[in-house]
């Protein structure tokens, strides 16, 4: 690697994508056929967003190096981020081919197989990518959201515990957020399944107790509680377990169940934002329980 290639990847690891790319198209227009250059060149326009324009230069790699695994796995995200599936996938397969334990292909393909509703292929890959990488939160969340859709009761419980893992091990994931959602997803889902008829009747009393609870409050304090419990919701509450307990500072000395938190929260938001979306799938429950607090 000659000195100023070096520098050029030593910027693009810095994030100075802009100056490595000058700088990388300065020594392509010299050794156009220099593998090397071409591979940091194309993942350098890559990273920045020139998808499309990386995809000619990767190609040309290819077509000098074709054992090349890592070009192309970049030719397969390039294809992949400008809606060209199909070339994504043979551009991933290749890649496995060539290298069976690349778990980022792997992994890939295993997207793509989820994106075209070919749920058997993307929990087979997806899996297969858990057993290279048993850490990827990548992975575990994709695995997690496919596993959620199911109608087996087996799946949907691996898809919590998932979703908690990813949590309980990086809060600050950058996947975290998404694991937040499939949890609140997923407690609105089976809050509705245990529903009477069309409402869940506990929840509706849980909405009674709090709205009269709340007009005896501030609306700062009320959203104050909601914010706590929306901030406790992002770790999972468990809304099928009664005996499960939770605490909240602000109403100190009681505890709470999960349902009656998730249903407290509803009506605090919709103190301040009737058309907000809770996430928690209550809102006919919380029509019935303001009917029967009227004229209270």
């Amino acid at each position: 690697m000659t000195p100023s290639h070096e520098q050029a990847v030593t910027l693009a690891r810095q994030g100075e994508f802009g100056r490595a790319r000058d700088l990388l198209q300065q020594l392509h227009a010299v050794n156009p056929h220099d593998t090397a250059i071409l591979y940091d060149y194309a993942l350098c326009l890559s990273e920045m967003g020139d998808k499309a324009e990386s995809i000619p230069l990767f190609q040309h790699l290819l077509d000098l190096a074709p054992d090349h695994v890592n070009g192309r796995v970049a030719l397969g995200v390039a294809f992949a981020a400008t809606g060209q599936a199909a070339e994504a996938k043979a551009a991933f397969q290749q890649a496995v081919e060539l290298d069976p334990g690349n778990q980022y292909a792997v992994r890939s393909l295993g997207a793509l197989a989820a994106r075209a509703g070919d749920d058997a292929d993307a929990e087979r890959l997806l899996r297969q990518s858990l057993t290279l990488d048993p850490a990827d939160f990548y992975a575990r969340v994709n695995l997690a959201k496919l596993l959620e859709l199911s109608e087996n009761d087996r799946a949907r419980v691996e898809s919590d515990q998932l979703y908690r893992g990813i949590l309980t091990e990086d809060p600050a994931h950058a996947v975290a957020e998404e694991a937040r959602k499939g949890l609140t997803r997923l407690a609105a889902a089976t809050t509705r399944s245990k529903a009477v008829g069309n409402l869940r009747m506990d929840a509706v009393f849980y909405m009674v107790e709090a709205i009269k609870r709340f007009r005896q409050m501030t609306p700062a304090l009320v959203g104050q509680i909601a914010l706590e419990i929306a901030v406790l919701g992002r770790s999972g509450l468990d809304t099928n377990d009664a005996d499960k307990r939770y605490e909240i500072k602000l109403l100190p000395d009681e505890t709470f169940s999960g349902l009656n938190l998730l249903a407290m929260m509803h009506v605090g938001v919709r103190q301040f934002n009737k058309d907000a979306d809770t996430g928690t799938a209550l809102e006919e429950e919380y029509k019935t329980a303001v009917a029967m607090t009227a004229a209270n």
